[in-house]
């Protein structure tokens, strides 16, 4: 009995000192749900933080569009995704300026406004370079 007493209390020891880790890093990934269609990139917030994100991509469009970092510290590509398909683009951000396009049509699309763009940290007017 004491044996199983003292193994519980290990196993209950471990699990509050490794389960707030676990809660706290789930909370820290972003996750950010964007919908492409003709000729508008919506659900990308203002504003992002540093670190891991999540991007999950669908083309509600009736083209083919894609999900491309045009500008930023941080570049990626989803490649062309069908119309009623989705795709799932994972980064980590640094802080910068992000400007994200659909190429498809050799610019057609960002010529009639496929264009969103976000901020990681500040900028710091002192010394011209992004801080988280």
């Amino acid at each position: 009995m004491k044996k199983w007493l003292v193994g519980a209390g290990i196993v209950t020891v471990v699990l509050l000192a490794v389960l707030p880790m676990a809660v706290s890093a789930a909370r820290s990934a972003q996750t950010v749900s964007v919908s492409l269609s003709e000729f508008k990139i919506k659900g990308v917030p203002a504003k992002l933080k540093t670190g891991a994100v999540t991007f999950q991509v669908k083309n509600a469009g009736k083209f083919p569009h894609d999900f491309t970092v045009l500008f930023g510290p941080v570049k990626w590509k989803s490649g062309t995704i069908a119309p009623g398909k989705s795709k799932t683009l994972s980064a980590n951000l640094k802080p910068g300026a992000y400007l994200i396009v659909c190429e498809q049509g050799a610019g057609f699309h960002i010529s009639q406004g496929m264009v969103a763009k976000f901020t990681v940290g500040t900028f710091d007017f002192q010394t011209f370079k992004w801080k988280a």
